[in-house]
């Protein structure tokens, strides 16, 4: 190992001579200079060298989320980093680190570990860093993890020492530790990481590593293997990665992997996660249909922070034949959802020809006639910006559950506008395999979702609610005894359906069972017309889409009530015991409510002054944030928490 350092140094001080990489960096005073494979910082914490990268600008995610890299050695991190380095800081992700010489994970090491926590944390960082611990850093990443399980966002390694008896071996690694070898090896079950598993695994810590199987300096058996195996047992998640006939070398695939990338990215996430929504204009002609050619998909942290757009690389001009020659259509983009990691976000992009807009403003309603207009849905990666195409169809569907992920990453479910037919259908991953599981239906279909465990699927077609299998067979109709119900929505334990029903233009939340069974009203709100409301213009669903919503635990439902001339926000048991959350000034209109992953906060579009913000309302105190500032002539709607948030 120390010849496999020596030749990094060696290589990294040559690969600087040949100027590719970053060089080095003005350190301070007292402290060594210091060679980073990208620009950064280099300070002193505790008399000891330390570094810091810094992620890209504008994608900061909140806290200032940051990796924890070890070891810090002269020569390291060096070149082949580079790669990752740069994922990590396309995603927002700052990289860090300090060298605490060859402590191998004891005491006094996790003290100098303690140190630049205390510092990156005094510099506006996350408390709680991914840790990625490359050969002997697994062992000071780990080490210092068992100690602070409450510092830890998740742990990541490149072929991680798990063992002191591994490497560096009882003898060399006792002197680190201020203990002969014997008694060091007498308390392994409170120092060797291997053992030190249920602290982590208790404060729901995920793990990765990827490590070779031919390894014969630090044996996957051993590290990895062992440490799996045993992270599993205690109830852990540990994600293991084996590439065949590798071993401790410098392979690329070790350094260039994105399921590693992926994983830091997803896992590095603020305790509150970012949000997204879609910006309108709202002082066209034509109301609501001019609006949505005017839409963008939006970004933010979920303190209002780092707005920006996403998915403009969508916006392409498409020239089209007009009845005075040439013209442009009108390209536009909504922000749709997340998938289950948080990692992507589903931007829907779409354009109307010239000629269909200028009838639609006529009009006030949608002309869907095959041309005149489509919609597709793209997934748009967070990490690098990268937007793929995934529906490809004549139209979707974005009235509730425009595309969606299936569960268990078995591909996607949309509803498809085909040939002026409406179905629901699902997809590979990939976009291909497109089927149709209406069974059989004729009519048009929105509000198509999956129950949570992928086994069933509900939908409303021609205003009626079914439920079938997930293939579309054995469907059956909800029988309401109403003409109009709109949007089935699974609770999180698959168990309810929540939809409104009614007649047009007074439509309540109604829940039943998902064998058909304890068909109920759940409240009476007076028949709100939400559209009507909050986009000032007639509707042709007449008040059925600002929809009530599942809680996270799927106790209450969240919904908006005429009140008067204010629309609040109620709170209603399954029992249909309803609390009002907001009190509002005369005028004010609240719309959209959307809880956050963790259920400790509401998200929900409010008009106040004419104007339509976004605000964050804690569900424990009531108290309240606006973390949008549009001004008249703009409204934010159909926000979205990004998922997978501890």
């Amino acid at each position: 190992m120390a010849i496999r350092f020596l030749w990094l140094i060696v290589g990294v001080a040559g690969l600087w001579q040949g100027g590719l990489i970053g060089g080095p960096v003005l350190a301070q005073q007292g402290v060594p200079e210091k060679k980073l494979p990208l620009a950064g910082e280099v300070f002193a914490v505790g008399g000891r060298p330390a570094f810091l990268i810094a992620g890209r600008e504008g994608l900061q995610k909140s806290g200032k989320a940051w990796v924890w890299y070890a070891p810090t050695l002269p020569g390291l991190p060096g070149v082949e980093e580079t790669w990752m380095f740069r994922q990590f800081q396309e995603a927002g992700i700052a990289i860090a680190g300090i060298d605490a010489g060859e402590s191998f994970g004891s005491p006094a090491g996790c003290e100098c570990y303690d140190q630049l926590h205390v510092e990156m944390v005094r510099r506006g960082f996350s408390s709680r860093p991914v840790l990625l611990g490359r050969s002997r850093g697994g062992l000071m990443t780990l080490s210092w993890a068992a100690r602070n399980p409450q510092h830890v966002s998740a742990f990541a390694g490149i072929y991680p020492v798990c063992s002191l008896t591994s490497y560096p071996g009882l003898q060399r690694a006792a002197a680190a530790f201020a203990m002969t070898a014997e008694e060091l090896g007498r308390r392994l079950e409170e120092f060797d990481p291997v053992n030190r598993r249920a602290p982590l695994a208790e404060a729901g810590v995920p793990m990765f590593a990827i490590h070779g199987d031919v390894d014969t300096v630090v044996p996957l058996e051993a590290n990895s293997g062992l440490a799996a195996e045993r992270y599993r047992a205690a109830g852990g998640q540990f994600q293991l990665i084996v590439p065949a006939g590798q071993g401790h070398n410098m392979w690329s695939g070790f350094f260039e992997c994105q399921e590693l990338v992926n994983f830091v990215v997803r896992t590095a996430a603020p305790v509150t996660p970012m949000i997204g929504f879609t910006k309108l204009r709202t002082d066209l002609p034509g109301g609501r249909h001019a609006n949505v050619r005017t839409s963008r998909a939006m970004l933010m942290q979920a303190d209002g922070s780092h707005l920006r757009e996403l998915g403009s690389q969508l916006l392409v001009e498409d020239e089209v034949e007009t009845a005075a020659g040439h013209g442009v259509s009108n390209s536009w983009t909504q922000f749709a959802g997340w998938s289950p990691d948080g990692t992507q976000a589903i931007v829907n992009r779409g354009w109307q020809h010239p000629q269909n807009a200028e009838w639609e403003e006529q009009q006030r309603t949608f002309r869907m006639e095959p041309g005149r207009w489509s919609l597709d849905a793209s997934l748009v990666s967070l990490a690098d910006g990268v937007a793929d195409r995934v529906t490809a169809v004549e139209r979707v569907s974005h009235y509730n559950s425009g595309l969606f992920f299936l569960p268990e990453k078995r591909g996607f479910g949309f509803t498809a506008l085909i040939d002026g037919g409406s179905r629901p259908f699902v997809m590979q991953p990939d976009g291909r395999g497109k089927r149709d599981v209406s069974g059989g239906g004729t009519g048009f279909s929105y509000g198509y979702s999956a129950s949570p465990d992928g086994s069933h699927i509900s939908y409303h077609e021609d205003y009626q609610v079914y439920i079938a299998n997930a293939d579309g067979s054995s469907r059956q109709k909800i029988e309401t005894g109403n003409p109009f119900n709109f949007a089935p929505q699974w609770s999180p334990d698959g168990k309810w359906l929540l939809f409104v029903s009614g007649q047009h233009g007074k439509a309540n939340p109604w829940i039943v069972q998902a064998d058909g069974t304890g068909l109920r009203q759940l409240a009476d709100l007076g028949g709100y017309q939400g559209w009507v409301l909050f986009l000032d213009v007639l509707d042709f669903h007449q008040g059925s889409s600002d929809l009530p919503v599942w809680s996270v635990d799927g106790r209450v439902v969240y919904c908006s009530r005429q009140c008067e001339d204010r629309v609040e926000l109620f709170e209603v048991t399954l029992s249909g015991e309803a609390k009002q959350l907001t009190s509002s000034e005369s005028g004010t209109l609240h719309y959209h409510p959307t809880p956050s992953p963790d259920g400790r906060w509401l998200l929900y579009g409010s008009k106040r002054g004419g104007v339509r913000n976004l605000f964050v309302r804690s569900l424990q105190d009531g108290s309240e944030r606006q973390v949008t500032t549009f001004s008249v002539g703009t409204a934010a709607m159909w926000p979205h928490w990004q998922k997978s948030v501890k």
